[in-house]
């Protein structure tokens, strides 16, 4: 495990830090599960959690020297001899602090309740690290800076100083680290610079997005595809593709090149594109492909001033992360735009909203909404279990008016109400209907790419996938497709392991991963023109697809290591598997994988 990480993060870690940007080691320690990741505990033997867990934090640190570490939200409940000091033991680190020879040292620790885990790592790092459950005691335990959300600090903390159950000296402590870390980073950043458009850089990206690319079957040479060939690209993620994870993962590139323009760009012959099946979670954000420009103004319960207003190709905002000095606690948002069908039929169109909201077409009231209680976990992170879906009918090429007024969200808790709004628009598609199409244009095509995968949705912040299968009914479609055409390749885009049984006959297989934004490439509209893409690239042989795969790709679920212990409705996380985990319980249950880790065929 950290025989992989560890000389990127060698070299990745200090050449970021001197740019004045802090790097920041996470999450101490044993944070292998997301959904309900605030509620659970971890139980794990001594030995695993010091051999397998904590030994890469150790390694990393003294290799690469980071600014800070942030804390796993879980606790931790030992199996074995203690690893666990109370938070009031905090003269024994410091005691055991100085017995090092450096100037600042830290011991990584974790605290919850009133424990703490702890392990002897040392470094010159400052721990700026996040807390959740009892924020006086984990400040007592050495977590210097709490970051949201919830808020557990607060006004606790001021009273508990003021009650001398915190003694100032440990706030003191903590502030010292806090305002030496910020004393390595520039106090002023520049402003924002617009992308640009340096060849050198597209070209780095577009390179390290083919270079990662695995290349997992080739049979009967599939592959390198032909460009004088009738090719035939199917699938969501041809049009739509994943660049990247989602939540704290997530950026906004400044543009994406799909795999369907790269492929058009470089074959010679004729390209056809079939949409396949819907893969997503949440349904697509409405933007420019559908609608013309989106109107939001924000205006004060009882006046009629616009106190904010903006226009944008997205239909939708998030104001947690804006402070507009003239928008008081009660207010109204009110969205607008054209939305322009491209079919005819039946669309689901979404909205996710934190209070009452009205949602028109036209002139006529669709809907009134009354979401329940949304949190700023859920909504950064688990949108798709809070969008309301709506059934409309939609004719192609007539525009109609879409207008939504959101009211606030009024502040419960510790933590800041999250605003904000966001719509989704889709046509609603038959599914069988679809194959079926995609099936007949197989027939006669000389090659077949199908695009399948995950994205952000699927693989983000907050929430663990169910079950390791392609979404919807891409397996099918696959299925489908290569029953009908022998020279079937599947590229698949996803950040982990997914169960590829359904891909038995299809010829060729690409493990993608999230290539980034040059996943695809052609006329980007940016003055920049390119010839080529990461995707494209590897499929018609530019590049020779050299990358390993990182991870083990099972069979199925059933055969992880983890499968008997790890379930997402638990409220506690057994490591049953101990230090036989990923490719050593294959190993030592001597079962064989889909596709073993470093596995590559390494030549098209």
């Amino acid at each position: 495990m950290v025989s992989f990480a560890l000389p990127s993060v060698r070299a990745d870690c200090p050449g970021l830090q001197s740019q004045g940007v802090g790097a920041c080691l996470k999450h101490l320690v044993c944070n292998e599960r997301e959904t309900r990741r605030k509620q659970y505990n971890v139980k794990v033997s001594s030995a695993t959690l010091r051999e397998v867990y904590l030994r890469p934090f150790e390694q990393i640190i003294h290799a690469a020297k980071p600014y800070c570490i942030m804390a796993a939200y879980n606790d931790i409940v030992r199996k074995g001899p203690p690893l666990s000091l109370t938070a009031e033991r905090r003269p024994l680190l410091a005691q055991h602090r100085s017995t090092r020879h450096c100037s600042k040292r830290l011991s990584l620790r974790r605290a919850h309740h009133e424990r703490l885990v702890w392990h002897k790592v040392r470094t010159r790092s400052i721990a700026l690290v996040l807390t959740r459950r009892d924020g006086v005691a984990s400040l007592k335990a050495g977590v210097d800076l709490e970051m949201p959300f919830p808020v557990t600090r607060g006004g606790r903390l001021v009273q508990a100083v003021r009650s001398g159950l915190v003694p100032i000296g440990h706030v003191d402590q903590a502030v010292r680290r806090v305002v030496d870390t910020a004393a390595k980073t520039p106090g002023k950043r520049d402003e924002e610079r617009p992308f640009d458009n340096d060849p050198r850089r597209i070209a780095l990206c577009r390179r390290v997005g083919a270079d990662g690319m695995v290349l997992l079957r080739n049979t009967n040479h599939v592959l390198p595809l032909r460009p004088d060939a009738d090719i035939l690209v199917v699938g969501q993620h041809a049009t739509r593709p994943s660049v990247g994870g989602g939540g704290s993962a997530m950026l906004n590139p400044p543009y994406v090149v799909t795999p369907l323009e790269a492929i058009r760009q470089a074959a010679t012959g004729k390209v056809t594109h079939h949409p396949g099946v819907p893969a997503w979670r949440l349904v697509p954000e409405l933007d420019s492909d559908l609608c013309g420009t989106v109107k939001i103004n924000l205006r004060n319960v009882g006046s009629d001033q616009v106190v904010w207003s903006s226009e944008r190709e997205k239909a939708a905002i998030s104001l947690l992360d804006q402070r507009i000095a003239a928008l008081g606690p009660d207010f109204t948002l009110d969205l607008e735009t054209t939305i322009h069908p491209r079919q005819t039929g039946r669309h689901l169109l979404s909205v996710f909203c934190v209070a009452e909201t009205e949602v028109y077409l036209g002139d006529r009231l669709v809907e009134t909404i009354h979401p329940p209680h949304i949190s700023v976990e859920q909504f950064l992170f688990e949108r798709f279990d809070f969008e309301t879906i709506l059934p409309v009918d939609l004719t192609r090429d007539v525009p109609v008016t879409l207008r939504v007024t959101s009211k606030s969200k009024p502040k419960t808790g510790m933590e800041p109400p999250p605003q904000g709004l966001r719509i989704g628009l889709v046509y609603d598609v038959d599914v069988s209907e679809s194959i079926r199409q995609a099936e007949d244009l197989a027939r006669s095509a000389s090659q077949v790419v199908v695009v399948t995968g995950l994205d952000s949705d699927w693989e983000g912040e907050g929430s663990d996938r169910a079950n390791i299968d392609l979404p919807g009914h891409q397996g099918e479609l696959v299925r489908r497709l290569a029953a009908v055409n022998p020279n079937v390749v599947l590229v698949n885009q996803s950040g982990g392991p997914v169960d590829l049984r359904c891909a038995d006959r299809v010829s060729g297989i690409v493990q993608a991963f999230y290539g980034g934004m040059e996943c695809g490439n052609g006329e980007l509209g940016l003055g920049v023109i390119t010839d080529g893409s990461a995707i494209a690239d590897v499929l018609f042989g530019t590049v020779n697809p050299s990358g390993r795969l990182a991870m083990t790709f099972p069979k199925t679920l059933e055969e992880c290591p983890t499968y008997e212990a790890f379930h997402n409705d638990s409220d506690g996380l057994v490591y049953e598997e101990g230090s036989l985990f990923g490719y050593r319980s294959y190993l030592h249950r001597q079962i064989q994988p889909a596709y073993r880790k470093s596995r590559s065929i390494d030549s098209c």
